[in-house]
């Protein structure tokens, strides 16, 4: 279970959609991708980015989004 929908669950305020991202080296693109789900008009979600292995910046990108409904799970 992805520990951003553990963390909504327990503070009693899930979302009604998440949004899991699966992603691998794509630092140059992923911040775009995600401030995309965010300007959606529908904003009761979460973005969950899971990264599979990046050797780049890609999740220090996704962790640099200062928006609360998004979530990293790096492996």
């Amino acid at each position: 279970t992805p520990r951003g929908v553990v963390l909504s669950t327990l503070v009693g305020v899930a979302p009604r959609f998440s949004v899991v991202v699966p992603v691998q080296n794509r630092a140059e693109r992923i911040s775009r991708t995600v401030a995309s789900l965010l300007a959606q008009t529908f904003s009761d979600i979460e973005v969950v980015v899971v990264d599979q292995g990046s050797d780049d910046e890609t999740v220090a990108a996704v962790r640099a989004v200062a928006d609360r409904r998004v979530h990293v799970i790096a492996a």
